[in-house]
């Protein structure tokens, strides 16, 4: 991993900056800050400091947020300039100076410390947390670790000086009995910022030692596994999801590989507000849904790209394509979570509505695809929203277009199914009624649902032999999908009136 942070350096522009400044001496630097002398730059050493480690640091940054952090973050670990050790004006300078290289050591490590070739599941491998645990643990370890970066450092003609991480608390001053932890939590964010993810200080100040590596190396790895998905879906010479292509089973599968890992890796940063969800002033982790519905705007974003790109050029299929993404991303979420092969369904969905945006009309929703799409709306609905539940009324209504869109399922597969319809409507209305029960925290229940559907039909039979006009209307498969949505809704019911169903 030394080797690839070696070799990795010139795909990140910092290195350029590190070696400027590596090499400028203190007089360089006070006649670029138009200083006359030494003896003038000793008089405010702390507004000297922070304007060198600023000239620096701007070079290559130009965000001023970036740069309030990275010039802030000392202070909020405690530390402070320690004005008497600091010197003369020519060694504030030199200090300084090798504070911001060290800062943009760290900055840059994220970023090279694998190579993009490698796949996101190698990510997750121990090399990585060791190198973050060397970074972050100790002086010990850090000097540890700058030994092994020599022999890849000086094979490239690089002087060993350039890379010292441990100049960043040259003239800092603590505590000595917080400086070890207060110092792991400098190196730790500032390699935080440099993945680009928001950090919480209030939850990280909260971390032991094992926990903060652990954090930071989720930081670093979830930073690459999410542009993994960027790469692959922008692509390079041969990209797949260039339009009108909207990929292939393949290239889809591999999108939900990568975003397994970055699922894990950003359900693992307990500090990062990114990846939480807000509701009534309560917050939660993101849950699958989330992470589908991140995958499904990234789509949206290539493509919206790919749209703006044209420069004027006007695509009405490629608009349209993206308006049915947008607006049918429920939908589309609530189909691959549903799905035991989501890659496979994501295509399927990709290839819907690109059709859809050819024929200029929305293609017809097969009942097997609504189906799914109820029964997954259902459980999101009521497990995705425990600040705000659905009313036993819209429950009921949700059950009912359940069991409704079997209907439709076996009608439009009767000459398939022959004699074999009811049975199979039977069956099927058993798995779903299972599937609502179990979505309902009713699981028990399941053994009732037979019974009490039996009772319903029983008591709808009686009325249709009173009056002879509704055995005409009625169909045998209708009254069985009819008669199980009754038992489920009864069930419900039952189960909120505290009721015992016996």
């Amino acid at each position: 991993m030394t080797r690839f942070m070696v070799n990795n350096l010139h795909l990140t522009w910092l290195h350029r900056v590190i070696e400027k400044w590596v090499h400028k001496s203190s007089l360089e630097i006070r006649e670029d800050l138009g200083i006359a002398s030494f003896s003038e730059t000793s008089t405010e050493p702390i507004d000297l400091y922070n304007t060198v480690k600023r000239h620096i640091l701007s070079e290559a940054y130009h965000d001023e947020d970036t740069l309030r952090f990275l010039l802030g973050v000392h202070g909020w670990a405690g530390f402070h300039i320690d004005v008497d050790g600091l010197g003369t004006g020519e060694s504030i300078i030199s200090v300084a100076r090798d504070g911001a290289i060290a800062t943009l050591w760290l900055m840059a490590t994220p970023k090279i410390i694998v190579s993009p070739s490698i796949t996101p599941k190698e990510l997750s491998t121990g090399a990585l947390a060791k190198v973050v645990e060397m970074l972050v643990d100790s002086e010990e370890s850090r000097a540890h670790f700058r030994e092994i970066m020599a022999t890849h450092l000086e094979a490239k003609g690089i002087g060993l000086e350039v890379f010292d991480i441990q100049a960043l608390f040259e003239g800092q001053s603590i505590s000595e009995s917080f400086r070890e932890v207060r110092t792991r939590l400098v190196v730790a964010l500032i390699l935080m910022q440099a993945t680009g993810f928001p950090v919480d200080l209030d939850d990280i100040f909260a971390l032991n030692r094992d926990q903060l590596i652990e954090e930071t190396s989720a930081y670093i790895i979830t930073m690459h596994a999410r542009s993994a998905i960027r790469r692959a879906i922008i692509g390079g010479t041969h990209n797949d999801f260039e339009w009108p292509s909207v990929g292939n089973s393949r290239a889809c599968a591999s999108l939900f590989s990568t975003l397994a890992v970055f699922h894990a890796s950003a359900s693992q940063m307990t500090s990062c507000p990114q990846f939480r969800s807000s509701s009534d002033g309560m917050t939660s982790p993101w849950s699958d849904r989330d992470f589908t519905s991140y995958l499904i705007r990234e789509l949206i974003n290539h493509y919206a790209s790919t749209l703006k790109a044209k420069k004027g050029r006007v695509n009405r299929e490629l608009e349209v394509f993206i308006d049915y993404l947008k607006t049918e991303m429920t939908d589309i979420v609530s189909d691959i979570s549903e799905s035991s092969d989501p890659g496979e369904t994501l295509f399927e969905e990709l290839k819907f509505y690109r059709r859809a945006a050819r024929t200029g009309k929305m293609p017809e929703v097969s009942p097997e695809r609504r189906l799914r799409l109820i029964l997954a709306d259902i459980r999101q609905k009521t497990q995705g929203m425990r600040d705000n539940p659905p009313t036993l009324t819209e429950l009921v209504d949700y059950i009912v277009d359940a069991f409704r869109s079997i209907t439709d399922l076996v009608n439009s597969n009767r000459d398939a199914l022959g004699d074999n319809a009811h049975r199979f409507a039977e069956a099927l209305c058993l798995e779903t009624g299972q599937r609502l029960l179990d979505v309902f925290n009713l699981g028990d229940a399941l053994m009732d649902l037979p019974w009490v559907s039996r009772f319903i039909a029983e008591e709808s039979a009686r009325a249709i032999e009173e009056d002879p006009m509704d055995n005409e209307r009625s169909d045998l498969i209708e009254r069985i999908t009819s008669t199980y949505a009754g038992g489920v809704v009864y069930i419900l019911v039952q189960s909120r009136s505290g009721a015992m169903v016996s």
